[in-house]
C-alpha cells in the first residue's frame, strides 16, 4: 500500500465520533481529496455528529490539509458543531498556532485519544441518543 493510501478509521466514544489518520503519514495534495470525501461522506450521514480528528499518525500536513480541515468545519458550522483535533505533534500545532487556526478548532493536548474523547464528551454532556427520556413527575409522561 503507497505511503499516501489514506484512510479514515471511525470509532465511537460516547457522543464522540473519533475519525483516526491511517495508513499515511503525510496529509497534503496527494492524499487530501480522498480526506474530504471520506470525512465528508461520514459527516454527512451522521447528523449530530461530534468530530474528533485524531493526527497521531501524520507528520507533516500541507496548507491543502489545512484547507480541507476548514471545509469539514464549514460543513459543521451550521449545525452548531466544531471540528475538533487531537494527535497533532509539535510541528503541525506550531502551524495551527502560528496561523490562529487554533481559534477555529479545538485542539486537545491529552497524550492519548482516549483522553480527548474523555474532554470532548465531558464539553458536549451526556449522550442524548442513548439517554433514557426524562419523566415529568405527576403526568405519567
Amino acid at each position: 500500500m503507497s505511503e499516501n493510501a489514506l484512510n479514515l478509521d471511525f470509532e465511537s466514544k460516547g457522543s464522540v465520533t473519533v475519525a483516526t489518520i491511517v495508513n499515511a503519514k503525510l496529509l497534503d495534495a496527494t492524499n487530501v481529496v480522498s480526506f474530504r470525501a471520506m470525512a465528508l461522506d461520514h459527516v454527512q450521514a451522521h447528523e449530530e455528529i461530534n468530530l474528533l480528528i485524531n493526527f497521531e499518525h501524520i507528520q507533516y500536513m500541507s496548507s491543502a490539509g489545512l484547507t480541507e480541515l476548514l471545509r469539514i468545519n464549514e460543513v459543521l458550522k451550521p449545525r452548531n458543531r466544531v471540528v475538533h483535533l487531537c494527535g497533532l505533534n509539535k510541528d503541525i500545532y506550531n502551524v495551527f498556532r502560528i496561523t490562529n487556526l487554533d481559534s477555529i478548532f479545538v485542539i486537545h493536548e491529552s497524550d492519548s485519544t482516549e483522553d480527548a474523547a474523555a474532554e470532548f464528551n465531558a464539553s458536549v454532556g451526556p449522550d442524548v441518543s442513548s439517554a433514557p427520556e426524562a419523566v415529568q413527575p405527576g403526568t405519567g409522561n
